[in-house]
């Protein structure tokens, strides 16, 4: 059982047959049906780029389409969630899951090209801020150091693939090989590894996940293990440039994304805390 629950405006099952087992994604949500076709299509690229010894993602199955629903099948894993998995993992396989997503990261990073997507990342920020601003207690101030982050400088990102929403609710180990699987991909304005980066540190970081957990965990040992995943992931991100100039402004876009689709009070008042924290300068 996966005790992390999703936010996506997906219906997921899980189909059993005489046969076998296999998850289904689907929407009857127009709007939402382009969204969730690019979704499944990012799925399909992957399990095929990812198809090793470190890192697997469930192959699709079978695709159904009509005007008003999209559904896709995809292969079942027996897994278990990060967070449950972590808790009682020992030193060398806490590295081992690190290093299995930079990985993936620094392979995303290689096969992507640089570009000008500070057009991008100003436009996606004021339509953003536009949609939180009623809600928001920053104060004026605080505002506009934001703006300045946010206008200072152009951005250049690697630009290719990426997970889109790599946070440790969308990763599963399997429970009888310990391998890793990469589930929910999403589409994202920008396809940067960046991205990635800035979503999985959303959790080791600000701790997202364990926000959300709703099992039983040792908190104390909890929030050591993502300290110290947090530091080796800032280890490796540290060594590529546009990681160092960047990583501050699309972190903050992204926790303002995130708390647009927040509609939990004591959950939008965390996101306000990590937004000063990051005015602050902890990133």
């Amino acid at each position: 059982m996966i005790l992390i629950p999703g936010h996506s405006g997906c219906k997921v099952e899980v189909i059993k047959t005489s046969h076998s087992s296999f998850v289904r994604k689907s929407t009857s949500n127009v709007d939402y049906i382009p969204r969730l076709t690019k979704q499944c299509q990012k799925q399909i690229e992957y399990s095929k780029y990812f198809d090793s010894n470190y890192i697997l993602v469930p192959k699709v199955l079978n695709i159904e389409e009509s005007n008003n629903n999209y559904s896709f099948d995809m292969q079942f894993v027996s897994g278990m969630d990060v967070i449950t998995y972590l808790e009682y993992a020992p030193r060398e396989k806490i590295d081992e899951f690190v290093d299995s997503i930079t990985t993936v990261i620094k392979s995303l990073v290689k096969d992507s090209k640089t570009v000008d997507v500070t057009d991008k990342i100003q436009k996606k920020y004021v339509s953003v801020k536009d949609k939180i601003r009623p809600r928001w207690s920053l104060t004026n101030e605080e505002e506009k150091i934001l703006d300045q982050k946010i206008f200072k400088n152009k951005v250049f990102l690697p630009v290719g693939r990426c997970h889109g929403d790599l946070t440790l609710s969308n990763i599963l180990v399997n429970r009888d090989n310990e391998k890793i699987h990469l589930i929910d991909f999403l589409d994202s304005f920008i396809e940067t590894p960046l991205q990635d980066m800035v979503k999985i540190r959303q959790d080791t970081k600000f701790r997202w996940s364990l926000l959300l957990f709703k099992g039983t965990i040792d908190s104390v040992r909890m929030k050591t293990v993502f300290a110290y995943m947090d530091n080796s992931f800032v280890k490796t991100f540290k060594r590529f440039d546009f990681y160092n100039k960047h990583y501050d402004v699309i972190q903050l876009i992204n926790i303002l994304r995130v708390m647009n689709y927040t509609f939990n009070e004591n959950i939008f008042l965390y996101l306000e805390k990590c937004i000063r924290r990051h005015l602050g300068g902890e990133i």
